[in-house]
């Protein structure tokens, strides 16, 4: 698998082109980029909301880069996602509500399939061009965010303190009813 690593230098994803200010809680066949932190013109994961609901979600995700922040970030649902196109690599925190940050590393390639419960954190750390996936996501369960040495941070409070800027905390634009 050609792959991108975390560790070297990320190329940007393509420009933002389906920005989201708000985030319905029902949706059906609708686009919506998340921001590179790194440059929040480009895309770090494009994802279409195939469906929407308040109890569960089918998302297309197109995935651009790995995740390139040092902390491992959780999800408010549970989730089975399976590859299309392409495939990676995620380091897998199965107690770090615990403050135990051991991993397990899983590789997920085309056709395979990812089940991750809401108490897991995780982090993509190496991944094929083109990563290509659809997800089955749970109903929403809590806001995420990132586990860090001091415990949990909302994404929001964590993406200010890190990149020191509003616009990057405001280029994440998933509201707390968002499905992910």
């Amino acid at each position: 698998m050609a792959s991108t690593s975390a560790t070297e230098e990320v190329p940007f994803g393509p420009p933002v082109k389906y920005p989201s200010k708000t985030s319905p809680r029902w949706a059906f066949v609708q686009w919506f980029d998340i921001p590179d932190a790194r440059d929040i013109s480009r895309v770090y994961l494009r994802r279409l909301r195939i469906i929407q609901t308040p109890w569960f979600g089918l998302l297309l995700h197109f995935i651009y880069t790995p995740d390139l922040d040092q902390d491992p970030h959780d999800h408010p649902f549970n989730f089975i996602s399976v590859i299309l196109r392409g495939g990676y690599t995620e380091r897998v925190f199965k107690h770090v509500r615990e403050h135990d940050f051991s991993y397990v590393r899983r590789r997920h390639l085309r056709f395979g399939v990812n089940v991750m419960p809401v108490r897991y954190a995780h982090q993509i750390d190496d991944m094929a061009p083109h990563t290509t996936t659809l997800v089955f996501a749970g109903r929403r369960q809590r806001d995420w965010g990132f586990w860090r040495a001091d415990g949990w941070t909302f994404w929001k409070t964590y993406n200010k303190e890190k990149y020191g800027h509003e616009e990057k905390a405001k280029g994440w634009v998933v509201p707390v009813d968002e499905f992910g």
